[in-house]
């Protein structure tokens, strides 16, 4: 499920994650993490853009993903897909 923004969403042009994309995790910190799933990013941790930490969630309708939630930093994240009115746009970090 994608979320619902309302467009147009400030996103960064740095390629960096942000709200609503969803992101899969490097293997070395995804220890925490189902692997090889994608995740949702839900809020900055403490509600700060610019600290590069996200709160992820798995995406509705996972089975386990009312249960399930991490911080991650931006660098921990391995590929993006961000959903936008003009298509998906996917990339790797």
């Amino acid at each position: 499920m994608v979320p619902e923004f309302p467009f147009p969403v400030e996103q960064p042009n740095d390629g960096a994650p942000f709200l609503g994309d969803l992101v899969v995790l490097r293997p070395s910190v995804a220890r925490h993490a189902p692997a090889a799933e994608w995740f949702l990013i839900v809020d900055f941790f403490n509600g700060d853009a610019d600290s590069g930490l996200f709160e992820i969630n798995l995406p509705a309708g996972h089975p386990q993903w009312m249960d399930w939630a991490q911080v991650v930093d931006r660098y921990d994240v391995a590929a993006v897909i961000r959903h936008s009115p003009e298509g998906a746009q996917t990339w790797q970090l």
